[in-house]
Order: structure tokens, then sequence, then C-alpha cells
């Protein structure tokens, strides 16, 4: 908790943050990210509620990189495609987590050590995340990782946000901004083309405010796709 009042909650189980209560326009407390009741429920069923995703975040084609001319095969736990690590990624591990007060600001650092060949990653991969509450009311993630062979490591937070509270109903009314003017497409098992979209005309187009309801029903759902953003 920071001195505003900012109060979070996490474990050191995929550094996921299980609560984070935040002031609302009066001063109300909401908590704004999606969880679960209990660690079991955590473990049985992750869609990676606010974790840190790892050892590399986001679809890795049929679970196959290349680095310095080796090709490496990684648990493939999305169907023919590996996700956001593999069956057991950094966010269904247990990390070391060590609380502090760095200028005032409470901090939480968790670090985690992957061994190699983890999941088919080469090299002993020591990740660090940092979550700071600073005196702007500001949740501030950090993120760091070394390695002792080239490898890959793409680190993403995961957290389901609501910002009117996880029980107040849907986002659609939330408003965004997105300053990119491209987007990556991807393919039917949502792995990205290589191709970079101008958003201008489709519905990505975030780059003034926009509610996330207002051109979401033009991105309707296919036998391939779920649909929306």
């Amino acid at each position: 908790t920071n001195a505003k009042g900012l109060r979070m909650k996490v474990t050191d189980y995929g550094t996921i943050i299980t609560e984070l209560w935040v002031p609302d326009w009066n001063g109300t407390m909401v908590d704004v990210v999606l969880g679960r009741p209990s660690l079991q429920a955590y473990v049985d069923r992750t869609q990676y509620f606010g974790c840190t995703a790892g050892r590399c975040a986001n679809r890795i084609a049929k679970g196959r990189f290349t680095i310095d001319g080796k090709e490496f095969q990684g648990t493939c736990n999305n169907g023919a495609n590996s996700l956001h690590g593999g069956a057991r990624g950094f966010d269904r591990r247990l990390w070391e987590g060590k609380a502090e007060v760095r200028n005032g600001d409470p901090t939480v650092t968790f670090t985690y050590v992957s061994a190699d060949g983890e999941e088919g990653y080469p090299g002993t991969c020591t990740a660090k995340v940092t979550y700071t509450l600073n005196a702007s009311n500001e949740l501030v993630g950090d993120m760091e990782a070394t390695s002792d062979k080239a490898t890959c490591v793409n680190l993403a937070h995961h957290s389901y946000w609501n910002l009117g509270g996880h029980g107040s109903g849907d986002v659609l009314d939330h408003v965004m901004m997105l300053a990119c003017d491209e987007y990556t497409p991807v393919d039917a098992s949502l792995i990205t083309t290589g191709e970079l979209a101008k958003v201008a005309g489709t519905p990505y187009d975030f780059r003034g405010s926009k509610a996330l309801g207002a051109d979401i029903g033009k991105l309707p759902a296919t036998k391939d796709d779920p649909g929306g953003y």
C-alpha cells in the first residue's frame, strides 16, 4: 500500500497480481484487475490472469525457432503452437520475492531462474520483475532478463483490466487511445503474418480516443476467429 492508499495484492506464484485497489473519482476504492478466489483456482485454469508471461510471451509457430543457425523445439501447448513459454511457463513457476521501500515507494522484486533447456529454451535465464506503487498512484512494472546463452526472451505482464471494478459489467464503454499507425495481422492460428498493416480506415484505429465498443461489431466471429479485439 502506498501513501495515497493504492493497494496491491500479489503472489510469488507467477508474480500474479491478484488484486489492485485504486480510488475512483469519488475516492471509493475499486479492485480493477480480474482474479481468482484461490491459488488452486489459478493452478487449475490459468488464462494468464495477472501474471508474467514468459520465457517468450505470445505464440511461436509450431514451437520452433532458430538461433545462430541452430533450431530449437519448444513445448507446443496451444494446438500446434507454443504459447507464453510452453506448458509450464513463467506464469506457473514459483518466484522468490523481496519487498522493500525505495525512495518512499513500496516495491516488491521477484526473481526466477529458468534452467537451460526448460520448455525447450536454451540458456540459464534469470528473470526479474519489480512492481512499484509510486507517489503518483501509478503501478509501475519493470522487467529484465539475462541469459548465459543466446536465447529467446519476451516478457509481458498479463493482467485483465476493468476500470469500473471487476464486478461492474463489460468494458465496452472504456475509452482507449493507442499512439500507433500500424498493427500486425495474424493468421487463423493467431500467428503474426509478418505484415505491418495501416490502422487507418480499420476498426483498429485508436489514434484518437475511442470507446472499445464503437467498432468492435465490425470484427465478427468466424470459425477461425473469436472476433473482437
